[in-house]
């Protein structure tokens, strides 16, 4: 396991998101842009039935992930983890839609392994916590085609409402902090990348 960084403060007085955070976005580009064209989640023709497939889709990738983060302190990185898991929000929203989690959810054989590695754990976390910003723009789309709120079934996509950007820079400075302490770059990217090609398997099928 990578050596812990110092102290909160420390972390809280970085500005800018560094270098890092630069190379994970230009290599995580292309397929975000894929996977988001994949699940069209914008186009007017969604229909709750294909929502609530997309909801199970992401929960068989979200689940293994979660478990693994939550083995990691992230309080030494200026990050509150329960407060940024996804998957109660997933349950919640498909229970909302009366769709039975077990029988929606595959088995998600294709998620990465963190290793116990914080330069991977970072660069996972980094995938879903990124998600969450273009969420907002999914979670008013969901409201206005399918009638779909926060508390009837858009939790997942709301994320942490008006506290996305807060939350957002949060998680960037401890990931520049982290980056400027001895991170492995080469095995952040690399495990951002696999987080990716995780979720593209679960949306096409292939973690089942």
């Amino acid at each position: 396991m990578a050596a812990l960084i110092p102290s909160t403060d420390a972390c809280h007085s970085l500005s800018r998101p560094g270098h890092l955070q630069a190379q994970l976005r230009a290599a995580t580009q292309a397929a975000h842009n894929q996977i988001e064209t994949a699940l069209g989640l914008l186009d007017p023709t969604l229909s709750l039935r294909r929502y609530g497939v997309i909801l199970a889709q992401f929960r068989s990738i979200y689940a293994p992930l979660e478990a693994q983060l939550a083995a990691f302190d992230w309080a030494d990185h200026g990050l509150e983890f329960e407060s940024r898991r996804k998957l109660p929000s997933i349950d919640a929203d498909l229970s909302a839609l009366g769709c039975p989690t077990p029988a929606l959810i595959p088995s998600a054989t294709c998620a990465p392994d963190l290793e116990r590695d914080r330069s991977r754990a970072f660069g996972c976390f980094y995938v879903l916590e990124g998600a969450t910003l273009g969420g907002q723009i999914i979670s008013r789309h969901l409201r206005a085609s399918l009638g779909v709120t926060p508390d009837t079934g858009g939790a997942f996509f709301h994320g942490y409402g008006e506290r996305t950007g807060l939350m957002w820079t949060c998680f960037r400075d401890a990931l520049a902090c982290f980056a400027g302490r001895g991170a492995d770059a080469d095995r952040t990217v690399a495990t951002a990348r696999q987080t990716f090609e995780a979720l593209q398997q679960a949306i096409d099928g292939d973690a089942r």
